[in-house]
């Protein structure tokens, strides 16, 4: 059963970072994550706004001593075009404390799945399980662009 009010929080901290000064903190968090759509314009021609080759990544950290049993999820969807979920991919790992680990999800995003045209791509880190105190931190989450001139 899930409580009444959603648990935990996510803010900016220059407490760690994995580069830069910055990164996302996601502190007692039962799930949730920060979301990251990109929209693909049918009409324009730039390489990174269609389909095609993509990586997703994100490093994450939990701090030293925690002993939570939390993991964190990378998740990638492609989106038809009302906004709707299209067969997507994942991966997720449980984060060891005091370390640095990178979550990265490959993906060939045709211009049609199922019959439906796809129009973009959203890109969620979702934390999940760190309800009981526990922290993990999200830098350098992106989507990036594979063989962009197809070589």
């Amino acid at each position: 059963m899930l409580p009444e009010k959603p648990i935990g929080r996510m803010l900016r901290t220059e407490e760690v970072a994995h580069t830069g000064k910055a990164s996302l903190l996601c502190d007692g968090m039962q799930r949730g994550g920060p979301v990251q759509q990109i929209e693909f314009k049918p009409f324009d021609f730039a390489q990174d706004k269609k389909p095609g080759k993509f990586c997703a990544l994100a490093w994450v950290y939990a701090p030293q001593g925690q002993e939570s049993k939390g993991t964190v999820e990378l998740s990638v969807t492609p989106l038809d075009e009302k906004g709707g979920n299209l067969p997507g991919y994942g991966t997720t790992v449980t984060p060891t404390p005091g370390k640095w680990m990178l979550l990265a999800v490959g993906l060939d995003c045709p211009a049609e799945i199922e019959g439906k045209k796809v129009r973009g791509i959203r890109i969620v880190p979702i934390v999940n399980g760190f309800e009981n105190g526990g922290k993990v931190y999200l830098d350098d989450v992106g989507l990036y662009r594979v063989n962009p001139e197809g070589r």
